[in-house]
């Protein structure tokens, strides 16, 4: 998942519009955003410093943070201001008197210099307040440079990884030289260095040419086309109502799902080619705990009693439910989905019970830790697999399988063994096939021990 961040998009509080984004601040050590600088006010305005983690959404059109008006009020103000040293090269320490460290002096600039003041040769910097003096300022307009100095166009906006907020790509509006006349989206990779006077890349001026004169298999709506057909036809996202935009090979992906088939739809689309990049955008029931539930059939009275169960477990500690739904028949709640946990499981049951209007609890809840060892069982079961070093994850019933296999041939048996496993909804396989490092096993000198004779 990513966020967008484009300088001048509109940012809102929890009360309305607050400002613009003028500026991103970067660390410059792991270049990981740090915090935005927001333009606010009219008449009389000034710029905040915000902490990245206050954001709770940002695409192309608009910024989101988890803040009131007042809060973000209260921010670190940002500003530059200008002052003047004293030029160390021409001050005799020992005769200067109080300005016997002229790095330590500052000579604030007035409107109406003293003339009662002698001539002393200063040098007039800038310092930047509400921020750390090393932090880099990302902008639009910021110059990118190729590897050989040229220059390639200017920044248009950024895709900061959701959770990391590392910097997943960059957004170049390019020079005139390149063909095509679109902006260009660049992996993060790519860049060699970002400092305040511009961003340079790896590649030189011919590398970046050749690079845009390539033309996709597919263009935007071919591209979308396959990508929804995928999701319309594997079981791991079929019947789910996923949607997606492509812009520019740049992959959005719309629907109310749970986190297991969005991680499913991400491992879909990533494996597509002509896909740059992707923005997971689907949101979550009931906030990736309690599923929606189904009250179509349910009576009144039932559905207030199942309405009671969702938000018992909506206030259950951490991370334990993955995907739970209710359904409730004359007082009779039956639970279903997965649990992080076998603990997770019963919590949710004994939660449950205790609601008020509750007769009984039916729980058909499965957990991730105990699919997750059936499958590893299944694995060590079959003859094909059961010497292969397989890491095994399960997410909401989801489970990908991780780790180098000798042949194509043990990753597909693998799959196929997962899948049959009871509980497992959807196998994402991200084995890799090494049939060359088997065949080096298999020839690989093996060392000859000879018995040393016995001493004395």
């Amino acid at each position: 998942m990513a966020f967008e961040f484009k300088p001048g998009a509109p940012v809102y509080s929890r009360d309305g519009e607050f400002g613009k984004l003028k500026y991103l601040t970067l660390d410059p050590e792991d270049r990981t955003v740090t915090g935005l600088i927001v333009n606010h006010g009219n008449m009389l305005p000034k710029s905040v410093v915000v902490p990245v983690c206050w954001v709770e959404k940002a695409d192309d059109k608009q910024i989101v943070l988890n803040a009131s008006t007042e809060e973000l009020e209260n921010l670190p103000e940002y500003r530059e201001v200008e002052f003047r040293l004293p030029d160390s090269s021409v001050i005799n320490p020992e005769s200067a008197g109080h300005v016997a460290n002229p790095a330590a002096s500052r000579v604030w600039i007035g409107p109406y210099p003293s003339v009662m003041e002698p001539e002393r040769p200063t040098v007039v910097q800038r310092a930047r307040l509400g921020v750390d003096q090393d932090e880099i300022l990302l902008r639009r307009g910021m110059p990118v440079y190729a590897h050989d100095g040229y220059r390639v166009g200017t920044l248009d906006h950024v895709l900061v990884d959701k959770d990391a907020h590392h910097i997943r790509h960059l957004v170049v509006e390019h020079g005139m030289w390149l063909q095509g006349g679109d902006n260009i989206i660049l992996p993060a990779n790519a860049v060699e260095s970002i400092t305040e006077d511009g961003i340079r890349l790896h590649f030189s001026r011919e590398e970046l040419d050749r690079l845009t004169h390539y033309k996709p298999l597919m263009d935007d709506m071919q591209l979308k086309q396959v990508i929804s057909r995928g999701l319309e036809t594997q079981p791991e996202t079929k019947g789910h109502n996923l949607k997606v935009s492509v812009q520019r090979g740049l992959v959005r992906l719309f629907g109310k799902v749970t986190g297991a088939i969005a991680l499913a739809a991400y491992s879909l689309i990533r494996k597509i080619r002509g896909v740059i990049g992707m923005e997971d955008r689907t949101t979550r029931p009931r906030e990736g705990h309690a599923a929606d539930t189904d009250a179509t059939f349910m009576q009144p009275q039932d559905r207030a009693v199942a309405s009671r169960i969702n938000e018992t477990l909506e206030r259950l500690p951490g991370d334990e439910l993955q995907d739970v739904s209710v359904n409730v028949n004359q007082g009779v709640a039956t639970l279903s989905g997965t649990t992080r946990t076998i603990l997770g499981k019963a919590l949710v049951e004994r939660s449950a019970g205790r609601v008020e209007g509750v007769k009984s609890v039916i729980n058909h809840l499965d957990s991730d830790t105990a699919i997750r060892a059936r499958v590893e069982a299944a694995l060590a079961e079959n003859r094909h697999t059961s010497l292969v070093p397989i890491e095994v994850l399960s997410q909401g019933g989801v489970v990908t399988l991780y780790g180098k296999v000798p042949s194509f041939q043990v990753k597909e048996t693998a799959e196929q063994v997962a899948r049959s496993v009871p509980g497992v909804k959807a196998v994402i396989n991200e084995l890799e096939a090494r049939p060359e490092e088997a065949e080096e096993e298999k020839t690989r000198v093996q060392p000859i021990y000879y018995q040393m004779p016995h001493s004395g």
